[in-house]
């Protein structure tokens, strides 16, 4: 798998963690949970830089 698609599948699970907390009762924790997501991917959008990005590459992902 590609970087590209290992950071895809990485968010979107990230992104369900948040509405799993607020389902599940710890709503304030959820919504920022997923909030900060949605931040850090509109800021490697504009930046291209992603913690993922390097924590891949670290552990022997393909660009």
């Amino acid at each position: 798998m590609k970087i590209t698609q290992i950071r895809d599948i990485g968010r979107g699970l990230l992104i369900l963690l948040g509405a799993f907390l607020a389902y599940s009762g710890n709503v304030t924790i959820g919504i920022a949970f997923a909030a900060f997501v949605a931040l850090m991917m509109i800021q490697g959008a504009f930046t291209g830089f992603c913690i993922l990005d390097m924590i891949y590459k670290a552990i022997g992902a393909k660009d």
